[in-house]
Parts: structure tokens; sequence; C-alpha cells
């Protein structure tokens, strides 16, 4: 675990340690020369205080919630202008659409009273989104010169794959900022070859090896005799339980490596612990199936008995129970969907973001963050998403978008453990036009949009 200020923060009722506004400012110019690598000695030549003791002393741990401000009616008018653009255009304003639905969302999800933002050049997008493209256009071009060309050229995506991943972590955190100040992702090259490099030649082995084994099975099924092909099988049914690890060390490489200004994150998750959310996944979702075949299967009867009877008589109550039956059919398996999607988003959200910290170079708690994502309350959301959605014939999509991140982004806070002066030297005023790096950042001018 980071190391958090332990000294005791003065309070009204302890005199001897209450420090007068005017130390408060001096002892914290004195941690940001310390940290810009000035001299640590007055005038006179006498050494300074220590710094640590400072931090705890000067500045009471605040509590900060995500707020988020947008507005379904405001984003629709952006999501119908980018849609008719992007279909007219055939799909080449999508770069611009994107910039602009960015910027809407991260200018209106405000910590401490002050927003995020989003730099993105849409022409950087564009070419990259030729890039994409151009590879898709090659890659079906290839199934038509037959089976070698397109394992060859699946390969070769294969290969540049994980690359594509990592510019693309690093583009959209170069572009974004919080106070003026950009992100920054620090994750290396090797890294990403690592996590999903492997898992991709491990999937494409798994999907070869259930190929051969099943024509085995079949060819040996015809000959009425069973061959080694069936523990064959088994043995590959394993292999999908390695997806919470390859889960984890995903968000261990992006978690360990997001950065901004001096400060960078820390990811406590263990293995175990995303192994637990998706057993208890698996066990919730199977729960939920039972009981949603079961809700069906009476509708169901329900539904065709009333419908029977409508023949039958020529009753219009008769009919109207079986349309009854049947919308009550559809809400349940509307219910049911969001029921297990929003225990996984929930529960993942939680355990990605209870378990991320921002720590200092001096490896000191700088913020803490806590998600409190309820299920119940997610779900309803998702429900009325989905159901409005599709009454609505899709133009509810932009109030669902708005809602969905509402509940996502305002669940979360972040406990601030240093000022924002100490976290960030660098920052300029809030109210500043631009945006300043913590460092030179790369110039990237391409983003796959992965």
């Amino acid at each position: 675990m980071l190391n958090t200020p332990q000294e005791p923060i003065p309070t009204q009722n302890n005199a001897a340690q209450t420090l007068t506004p005017e130390q408060i400012d001096a002892l914290i110019a004195q941690r940001l020369a310390q940290l810009k690598g000035k001299d640590t000695q007055d005038a006179a030549g006498e050494p300074l205080l220590e710094a640590e003791p400072v931090a705890s002393q000067a500045f009471q741990p605040v509590k900060h919630n995500l707020a988020f401000s947008g507005s379904g009616r405001e984003y629709f008018r952006i999501w119908i202008v980018n849609l008719l653009l992007t279909i007219i255009t055939l799909t080449l304003y999508s770069p611009w659409a994107k910039v602009r639905k960015l910027q809407y969302f991260y200018r209106n999800t405000t910590l401490d009273a002050q927003p995020f933002d989003y730099h993105a050049n849409p022409w950087a997008l564009f070419k990259g989104r030729l890039v994409a493209l151009a590879l898709l256009g090659a890659y079906t071009l290839a199934g038509y010169l037959g089976t070698t060309a397109t394992l060859v050229f699946g390969a070769l995506i294969v290969v540049v794959g994980p690359w594509l991943i990592w510019r693309s972590l690093r583009f959209k955190l170069a572009n974004s900022s919080y106070r003026a100040v950009r992100f920054g992702f620090s994750g290396s090259l090797k890294g990403a070859y690592w996590v999903f490099g492997i898992a991709t030649l491990v999937a494409v082995a798994y999907l070869v090896g259930i190929a051969i084994i099943t024509q085995s099975m079949a060819e040996s099924a015809s000959k009425g005799k069973m061959s080694a092909s069936v523990g064959y099988m088994g043995l590959f049914g394993l292999v999908p339980f390695l997806f919470p690890l390859w889960h984890w060390a995903m968000k261990n490489y992006q978690h360990r490596n997001y950065t901004w200004a001096s400060v960078s994150t820390q990811f406590t998750a263990t293995k175990g612990a995303f192994y637990a959310v998706w057993l208890k996944y698996f066990a919730f979702a199977f729960s939920v199936s039972l009981l949603f075949i079961a809700v069906i299967g009476i509708f169901a009867a329900l539904g065709v008995g009333g419908m029977y009877g409508a023949f039958k008589t020529g009753q219009t109550a008769a009919i109207t129970t079986a349309i009854i039956f049947g919308v009550l059919g559809v809400i349940s398996y509307i219910l049911f969907l969001s029921l297990i999607q929003a225990y996984m988003n929930s529960r993942l959200q939680n355990l990605v973001w209870n378990k991320t910290e921002v720590a200092t170079p001096d490896n000191h708690t700088a913020l803490q963050f806590h998600s409190d994502l309820l299920l119940w309350n997610l779900t309803k959301v998702m429900m009325w998403n989905v159901f409005l959605t599709l009454v609505t014939l899709g133009l509810y999509w932009p109030f669902a978008a708005i809602k969905f991140a509402k509940i996502r982004l305002e669940s979360v806070s972040v406990t601030q453990h240093l000022p924002w002066a100490s976290i960030a030297p660098s920052m300029v005023p809030a109210n500043a036009d631009g945006a300043l790096g913590s460092e030179a950042q790369d110039v990237f001018d391409v983003d796959f949009a992965l």
C-alpha cells in the first residue's frame, strides 16, 4: 500500500499545532521549491523545515464527488447532427463527430468544480480512420485471394494489433486534460504485447484447436468409435477460465500507467478478486436465467391460452389478455438482459476504481478513488434506456447515453490528500485557456480509434 501522511492535522482544539495563514503559505511555497529542485535553505543559510510533515499539517484530506451536468436535450442536438453528417458523408465525418461527442462529455464532467477537457484534432483521427479502413479492405481482399492470403494477413493484424492499442491509449490520454494539465500513459510497448499479443495468440489457437477437434470428433463418430479428441475437447474447455486472469492483466496494465503532472496511478486489485467477480457473475447469471425461463414459461402458457380462447370464442378480452402477457414477456426479457449486464458493470467498476490510487514520485498517496455503483439503480437506468430506445425507434439513444454516463460517473468520489498545487506544480489557473503537459509529450498524429 501507498504511504499516506500520518502526522496529526491541526484542529481548533489544539492551539500548539495550529498554523497561521502566512505560515501555511510559506510552507506550501517551500514544498513547491523542493519539487522544482530549488535551494532548501533560507537567506541566513539555515535549513528549511521538512516538507512531508508540512503537507500533512497544512492540508486536511477532503472528499470530492464526480459530477456530470450533461443534458439529454443538449446532447440530442449534437447527436442528430453527427448522425446526419456521418450518413451524408458516408462515415467520413465520423472523426469530427467523435471529437464533438467526447468534448461534450468531458466538459460536462467536473471534479472539485473544475471540468475535464478533450483536445484531439479531428484530422488526426481522420487519418487513423483511413488507415483502419485500408486494413479492413486489405483483409477483405485477402479473403478472395485464398485461405493462405487470409491467414498471412490475419497474422499481420495480430502482430501490429498491440502496437495499435498502445498508440491509441497514449493518444487518448495525451489529448485529455484536467485543470489545464494533460494526462499521459506510461505503459511500455513490451507490456502491450504481453497483455494483448499473447491473449490474441491464445484466442486464435483456441479457436483453431476447437475447429480441428470438432472435425476429428465428427469423423470418429461417423466410424462408430470415439477418439482421444473428447479428452482434448475437455482440455480446451478449460481455456475460457483464463479470461479473468487476462482481464486482470489488462486493467493492471492500464491502471498502473496513467499519469497526470508529477503523479501516476497505482493498482492494487488481485487476480483472485477478478476471479471472484467473474465466478459470482456466472452464478448470478445462471440463477437469473432459471428465473427468467420460469417467468417466460408462465407468460407463454397464459398467452397461448388467451389466444386459444380468442379463436374459440371470439372474445376481445381473450385477445387483450394474450397481448398483455406478450408485452410482459418482452419487458421480462429486457429486465433479464439489463440485470445481468448491470451486475457485471457495477461489480467491475467498483472493483477497479476502489483499488486505484494516485501516488506522488516519493510514493505518498495524493488521490484515492471510491466507487459505489449500486446494482438495482444501474439496472433501472439500463432497463428504461433499452425500452425507451426501442419504443422511439432509436431516437431516445442520446438521452440514454446521458443517463448511463451520469449514474456511472456520479457513483465515483475522489479523496484528495495533498493540495492541487503540490500534486501538479506546473498547473495553470483553472480558468486559463489551453493546456499544459507535465513535460513534453510525444506528438501523436494518428488515433486508430480502438
